[in-house]
């Protein structure tokens, strides 16, 4: 971690960035932020880029009654749903809108915080739901695709895959194709099978 040997040095750190992060249990709103800060609200969107796009956060929009955060247990086992949420922090436009974050609040924007408690438990033996959003379906482009892409023709004379992951199968969308399709597919299904019975064959020896 970078230490600065004075709050003017930490201050001018604070210039070169866009986004503010707010970790410390000094203050819980922005105005109040601002002033343990140091910074007058005359002056702060003209010298910081993250006061200007109003894009202050703190990790605490989810806690208990008590004041918990939510922030130091649940990222540990949702990992996807917390990367969801930075990507919402510092590149919103890739977020579907009405996306609500899980952990971080805009303080700028004076969002609030959620309290759980034990009401939220209707049973406590159910499994935990992720709050990621989840895909079915992931898009890649065929190395042939790739390749004419660079090379400056045309990708839309080339053929493109998608790779339906719910159903493990490869969809061709254009029709007179799909025996290419099948040939090119081939050998991505071989090496997942390889790679499951090596998986499987490992689990056994340990087993034993």
């Amino acid at each position: 971690a970078t230490m600065f040997d004075s709050a003017a040095a930490f201050l001018d750190a604070l210039e070169d960035a866009d986004i503010l992060i707010d970790e410390s249990f000094v203050s819980y709103s922005y105005d109040d932020l601002m002033s343990k800060y140091g910074v007058s609200d005359s002056s702060a969107a003209s010298k910081y880029s993250w006061a200007a796009a109003a894009r202050v956060f703190r990790p605490d929009r989810l806690q208990s009654a008590a004041g918990g955060l939510a922030w130091f247990e649940s990222p540990l086992v949702f990992a996807d749903a917390l990367l969801q949420d930075l990507v919402g922090v510092a590149h919103p436009k890739f977020i579907a809108d009405g996306y609500q974050p899980i952990w971080f609040r805009n303080l700028a924007d004076d969002e609030s915080v959620v309290v759980v408690s034990a009401a939220n438990c209707t049973d406590m033996y159910a499994q935990l739901a992720d709050p990621a959003s989840q895909c079915s379906k992931l898009d890649f482009q065929s190395a042939d695709a790739a390749d004419a892409a660079y090379s400056g023709v045309d990708e839309n004379q080339t053929q493109d895959l998608i790779y339906d992951l719910s159903k493990s199968e490869v969809i061709n969308d254009s029709a007179d194709e799909s025996d290419a399709a099948s040939t090119s597919a081939a050998p991505v299904h071989r090496a997942a099978a390889a790679a499951s019975l090596a998986l499987m064959l490992a689990l056994v020896a340990v087993l034993l």
